[in-house]
């Protein structure tokens, strides 16, 4: 469910996008040194979606469940730390 959704996301936004910066036109507003138009609309935009993303991501729980060792992994660890062990010689 989680792919299909973020999939049509991705399929949908640029034609979205497309059709916002299309309507904006040629506006153009002056605020100080930034002249904001069609193109400083979207980046703003996307900036915006950005820190919404990020500050999201923090609130999160990772449940990460235990899972068993397997033989190869814990040959390879041991192999790891016979290896390591011989760096610092």
């Amino acid at each position: 469910f989680f792919t299909v959704i973020t999939s049509l996301g991705l399929g949908f936004s640029p034609i979205a996008w497309g059709l916002i910066i299309d309507a904006i036109g040629e506006w153009q507003r002056a605020t100080g040194p930034l002249l904001w138009n069609r193109y400083t609309v979207f980046y703003f935009a996307v900036l915006a979606l950005l820190v919404v993303v990020i500050s999201a991501s923090f609130v999160l729980p990772e449940k990460a469940a235990p899972r068993p060792l397997d033989s190869r992994d814990t040959v390879f660890r041991a192999n790891l730390k016979r290896l390591l062990q011989l760096w610092q010689r």
